[in-house]
């Protein structure tokens, strides 16, 4: 789970709640003012599993109605979520640009819901790690609104980097 000053991260694999990896991002020039986390769960699956499809969630946990809004861009799924003063997105590569940059049989779907989003993983995934981009910005204006969206995309595309790198 990660706190954010408007409730809490959680993620669930069918259901169930999963532990995840969190790392938080050091603020760039387009993104001064806010608070960003790049979000790691591993995905194992099993051989003799006959489950065809899992639903990994990655959810902001709510008490109180918010607005939320996708704010998808160029290989970026995202939802945003204007609370009080506030704004918050949650992101993470779309499902094509997977396929399209690593060949290992990514097949998955990005699904949007009202308090976050929902990676379906398809049966030809056995081992993959999915990354969300979590960034909150808590006096929101105009002039600043963006800077979530191009905080969780810097967060998405450096966790991109970081893995060419390492192969």
């Amino acid at each position: 789970m990660l706190k954010t000053p408007f409730e809490n991260i959680r993620m669930f694999l069918d259901k169930k709640e999963v532990e995840f990896n969190f790392s938080k991002i050091r603020n760039s020039k387009s993104f001064l003012k806010t608070e960003t986390y790049l979000l790691k769960y591993e995905f194992k699956k099993e051989k003799v599993d006959k489950i065809n499809k899992y639903f990994l969630k990655c959810i902001l946990e709510t008490d109180f109605e918010c607005e939320s809004y996708v704010e998808s861009g160029e290989r970026l799924e995202a939802i945003s979520f204007d609370i009080n003063n506030g704004k918050l997105t949650i992101g993470t590569t779309s499902g094509l640009s997977m396929a399209e940059s690593d060949w290992n049989n990514n097949d998955f779907d990005i699904e949007y819901l009202e308090n976050g989003i929902e990676i379906v993983i398809f049966e030809k995934i056995r081992n993959q790690i999915f990354s969300f981009g979590v960034s909150f910005l808590e006096n929101v204006n105009v002039e600043n609104e963006v800077q979530t969206w191009l905080a969780v995309d810097y967060a998405i595309n450096l966790k991109e980097r970081v893995n060419k790198c390492q192969n």
